[in-house]
């Protein structure tokens, strides 16, 4: 949904935060265009990552908030994913994933050099399934953006109308008995 703020972090050895959340798609988009294929998966780094910098934009209340990770790799470095998961569930960020790629997939890291870079999709579940996520994998751009859709209706928020009278009816009476009883307490009525 449109009001929703979507970040970008990217990874390989490294972590790299290249989009703080924001309602710009554009700038996302933008964004995710300079990312290349790299040296290493530190999987563990970039969740933690993450979850950092949504902890940070949540102020006293939060908004609801996820984060779904895409990978096309094993994790060969950095800290434990599932370390990480376990603690996306006690902060209450539910980690999805999508596992990219093939079993047979390479990345070209220079001219003669490739590495390969098999999908890990049971570590991928795992990590859902730890933080409360929900595992996926995609064959084509197609079903990836059902699953940014299928996220964006989980997380989205309206704003709704609420009936306050009858709380606010509830402290009165409650601050009424109150003031009767301490009255009644002064004049000698209750002992």
């Amino acid at each position: 949904p449109d009001p929703m703020r979507v970040g970008l972090v990217s990874y390989a050895s490294a972590v790299e935060s290249l989009q703080n959340p924001t309602t710009d798609r554009t700038a996302v988009r933008d964004a995710a265009s300079t990312i290349s294929a790299g040296g290493g998966t530190a999987t563990g780094d970039a969740l933690s990552a993450a979850l950092t910098r949504l902890k940070q934009s949540g102020g006293k209340n939060p908004p609801p908030s996820a984060i779904l990770l895409l990978s096309d790799g094993m994790t060969s470095q950095g800290v434990d994913p599932l370390a990480v998961a376990q603690e996306a569930k006690k902060a209450g960020i539910p980690i999805s994933t999508v596992a990219l790629g093939t079993p047979d997939g390479t990345v070209t890291l220079a001219p003669g050099i490739t590495r390969a870079v098999p999908p890990d999709p049971e570590t991928l579940q795992q990590i859902a399934q730890i933080s409360g996520g929900k595992a996926f994998s995609v064959d084509d751009a197609g079903e990836l953006d059902q699953v940014y859709e299928k996220m964006g209706s989980q997380l989205g928020t309206r704003p709704e109308k609420r009936e306050a009278t009858a709380g606010a009816a509830g402290v009165a009476a409650v601050l009424l008995a109150a003031s009767m009883f301490a009255l009644m307490r002064r004049r000698g009525i209750l002992g």
